[in-house]
């Protein structure tokens, strides 16, 4: 098993060639085998090595850069930086028992073994503890970052990639929470509340350009996509063409048919979320604000001041004038003293028919 040209570079960072003679071997072996390298020879701090020792390391299979190993016998695991000469190794992050030592450091070992799951996970939470992350592809520790809302990250242990997608949150468990997740291996799934696992288990890295592309296509071979404006799945080119017709819920949550005229009106009510293709998902939302929100008539006084959603479920103000809109606005619920009471009923709203896209996909 060879080594690579950058293999080779670090593992002179750590060692020099005993004398002149054994620099001009070693740089012979590597000509020969089309690595074109400069050789430090200078005697300094690195340990010296000879022509058969570097021969012996180049030709064996050993663990590479960014691997997670266990030293048999000496309770210590860490991820590999070097494996040198003389059965020493350089960990550029270690654990011994629970205790971590995030410094790069040497180490001796009689046997060499690829760490199994526990390990892996042990060492992963340990630098959760400490606030950290290992970056895979720079080869080093990074400050752990907060995840925020909305933004595709990749999902990994110790960056070994799990699946990306579009963060939600960190659940009351302690659990990330994806609106969408691509899993290795897996098909993309799209719930708004699919969850990886609990947080010290895992590390979130900024997606890259190629993931976040196959994000889309993946979305895009389900019939779906991801707005992340309105922080919802929605069925790809929902809207209905020109001149068919659409629904919607009134004011006073009566189910209702508009004519998609190619104006703004029908782009308003589908950004609120207050558009359907088909009846049923209004007659099905129509259901939730009676029966479980409990919403129902309320009382009302003239020049009362109070506040109702209008059908993009935008929260508006008025005065109580005895007109018959108050009055159906009251009987139907949508009326209230209270400003934020009317917010909230907009966000569950809201919420409840993300559900029904992402539930729906092609019929919603």
């Amino acid at each position: 098993m060879s080594k690579s040209k950058s293999e080779i570079h670090d593992f002179f960072r750590c060692y020099r060639p005993e004398n002149e003679t054994h620099q001009l071997a070693i740089a012979q072996f590597c000509a020969q085998r089309r690595f074109m390298v400069s050789i430090d020879g200078t005697a300094d701090k690195r340990l010296p090595v000879t022509y058969e020792q570097f021969r012996q390391w180049f030709e064996e299979e050993l663990p590479r850069r960014g691997d997670v190993v266990t030293l048999a016998g000496e309770g210590v695991s860490g991820i590999v930086e070097t494996v040198g000469v003389n059965h020493a190794v350089c960990l550029y992050v270690s654990i011994r028992g629970d205790e971590l030592n995030a410094t790069s450091g040497c180490f001796g070992y009689t046997s060499l073994q690829a760490a199994d799951e526990e390990i892996v996970v042990r060492l992963q939470r340990a630098l959760y503890r400490h606030g950290l992350v290992w970056n895979r592809w720079r080869n080093k520790i990074k400050p752990r970052k907060t995840p925020k809302e909305n933004v595709q990250y990749q999902v990994s242990v110790l960056g070994r990639k799990v699946g990306y997608g579009v963060f939600r949150e960190i659940d009351s468990q302690g659990r990330i929470v994806m609106y969408c997740l691509k899993r290795e291996g897996e098909a993309v799934r799209y719930s708004l509340h699919e969850v990886v696992g609990a947080v010290e288990d895992y590390q979130l890295e900024p997606i890259n350009v190629g993931q976040r592309e196959v994000l889309v296509k993946e979305l895009a071979a389900a019939g779906v996509l991801w707005n992340g404006f309105c922080k919802r799945i929605e069925p790809v080119r929902y809207l209905v063409a020109e001149g068919k017709g659409y629904y919607y819920l009134n004011e006073f949550w009566e189910v209702c048919r508009g004519i998609e005229q190619g104006k703004s009106k029908g782009a308003k009510y589908f950004n609120s979320g207050n558009y359907a293709r088909y009846r049923e998902p209004m007659e099905e939302l129509r259901r939730y604000l009676l029966d479980e929100l409990g919403v129902s008539p309320v009382t009302r006084s003239e020049d009362t001041v109070y506040y109702y959603l209008k059908e993009f479920w935008k929260v508006c103000k008025t005065t109580d004038k005895g007109r018959r809109r108050d009055i159906k606005r009251a009987k139907a619920g949508n009326y209230s003293t209270d400003e934020e009471s009317i917010r909230e009923l907009a966000l569950r709203l809201q919420e409840k028919r993300k559900e029904q896209l992402a539930r729906y996909p092609l019929k919603g």
